[in-house]
């Protein structure tokens, strides 16, 4: 059976936090010492959520 309310995806998810500038709720979609790779630059998730949220 499927569910009968809509889910949230993941890029619903990050899209709310990151307009919420909500840095806990963008940290917790990424797994404990998760990389980013963003304009060829790749970083742990931590470091370039700091930088983007500051």
């Amino acid at each position: 059976m499927f569910p009968t309310r809509p889910t949230t995806t993941p890029v619903q998810r990050f899209v709310a936090a990151t307009n919420a500038h909500d840095g806990d709720a963008l940290l917790a979609l990424f797994a404990p010492g998760a990389t980013v790779i963003d304009d060829g630059t790749t970083s742990s998730a931590i470091t370039r959520l700091s930088i983007a949220l500051a």
